[in-house]
């Protein structure tokens, strides 16, 4: 499906990729939610397996939770070597392993530049130990609700001084396009 899309897109897929943390969610589709830990290694196997269909032409994987046996994935996608993978998570142990080996985008779900130092600083050890240069990751955050436009600027400004690279609006109803106007105006001012 992501190849699919990506074609139809014409190459602005970006994979969010998680290990899920709402249950509620989960069992309103009748989805199992198993502990964080299993989840966590979940999202690693799935990480591995869904680079390796859209990065070679067969795929083999023999994983605790997936298995493949020369699996194909046809027309591959337009971007590549595959389209970015989007990882977000704040756990120093997993998640930010898991995000160095293999997110393009990092989204740190935190609200404060210094929050995003100190996570950052442990995204960049897990770099290290796996070799993977951390400039190669776009380092993401939310801006929530922001309605003012200078006090959305200097936030921004402080998120980009703390190694953010991009910034996502997350926006209320009823989304005035008037203030996401101003709010996004501001916001590049300030970081460009």
């Amino acid at each position: 499906m992501c190849a699919t899309i990506d074609q139809a897109s014409k190459g602005r897929l970006e994979i969010g990729l998680g290990a899920g943390w709402n249950e509620v969610e989960h069992s309103a589709y009748g989805l199992p939610f198993p502990p964080v830990g299993e989840r966590m290694d979940m999202l690693e196997e799935a990480c591995a397996v869904i680079h390796g269909l859209l990065t070679a032409p067969v795929t083999s994987f023999a994983g605790r939770h997936f298995r493949l046996d020369a699996a194909r994935c046809e027309p591959k996608a337009v971007q590549q070597p595959r389209p970015p993978f989007v990882l977000g998570g704040q756990g120093e142990r997993r998640p930010l392993r898991i995000a160095a080996r293999w997110a393009d985008q990092w989204n740190y779900p935190g609200t404060t530049a210094e929050g995003l130092r100190d996570k950052l600083a442990v995204l960049h050890r897990h770099c290290a130990d796996v070799g993977r240069d951390p400039a190669a990751i776009e380092v993401s955050m939310h801006l929530f609700h922001p309605t003012e436009p200078a006090a959305a600027a200097a936030l921004a400004g402080e998120l980009a001084d703390a190694g953010c690279t991009h910034v996502v609006l997350y926006m209320q109803r009823p989304f005035p396009p008037q203030t996401l106007r101003d709010v996004s105006r501001a916001v590049a001012d300030a970081v460009l």
